[in-house]
């Protein structure tokens, strides 16, 4: 599952839709755009693989089945 920026700040904020975070937050959104991407890839190459593992078809089959929506691990919240 994928969870971007917008969905983290629309859950912590309370705000009932992602474009309500873009009219709020989005003048200066784009202005520290470029520098979180940088710190992220700086923090992610430390990890992360440098190149995509096999999936087991268990795990595919998992996700399948859970569709678009899920809950989140021990919550009663909904994610997408």
């Amino acid at each position: 599952m994928v969870v971007t920026t917008s969905d983290v700040v629309m859950c912590q904020m309370r705000h009932s839709d992602d474009q309500r975070v873009y009219r709020v937050y989005g003048s200066w959104m784009a202005e520290n755009f470029q520098d979180q991407v940088s710190i992220l890839n700086q923090i992610m190459s430390k990890f992360a693989p440098s190149m995509p593992h096999a999936v087991r078809s268990d795990v595919i089959k998992k996700v399948r089945s859970a569709g678009q929506y899920g809950k989140a691990n021990n919550s009663q919240e909904w994610v997408r």
